[in-house]
């Protein structure tokens, strides 16, 4: 009997042991895929502003992620949107050429944003769209689309 109990100890104590041994490895493969990610925050602000009358205003700026660096999402505060009518869009461009990675990976966000008065005396409302603080969340250059997933990074399609 009581050597089934030290039996029983000496399999426990293993196995308690194998599961911390599991654990650090998983723990060390956790590690190898972190990534490193950085916030470059490009323009204060990008800003359409137009009375009802003043027809329409529209904006386009380039978010460029440094050499050695790919883009990963595009990162900005809504300050304000609101009128007749606004719009804004983040397209992905200046994409790696033969990108072995698909969807393919891309150095560039190019952002617009509209704002259009009514242009009716009958209904005067003009219209204003204001972002701040326009980035991007970069990371290394020679991240692969795994490094992309875990680094929550937007993966378009492109052709």
């Amino acid at each position: 009997m009581l050597r089934n109990i030290l039996l029983l100890v000496v399999i426990f104590l293993t196995s308690v042991g194998s599961v911390t041994a599991f654990a650090q490895k998983k723990s060390s493969a956790q590690k190898e895929r972190s990534i490193q990610k950085e916030r470059l925050i490009l323009w204060k602000s990008i800003e359409c502003d137009v009375a009802w009358n003043a027809g329409s205003c529209t904006a386009t700026k380039d978010l460029d992620a440094p050499p050695g660096w790919q883009a990963c999402k595009v990162v900005y505060n809504l300050a304000h949107e609101g009128g007749f009518a606004t719009s804004k869009k983040f397209t992905p461009d200046n994409w790696y050429t033969n990108d072995p990675e698909s969807p393919d990976r891309y150095r560039r966000y190019k952002v617009y944003i509209s704002a259009s008065g009514s242009d009716s005396i009958f209904n005067q409302v003009g219209a204003r769209i204001r972002l701040e603080n326009v980035g991007i969340d970069i990371i290394p250059a020679t991240a692969d689309n795994a490094a992309r997933y875990a680094a929550g990074c937007d993966m378009p399609d492109h052709d």
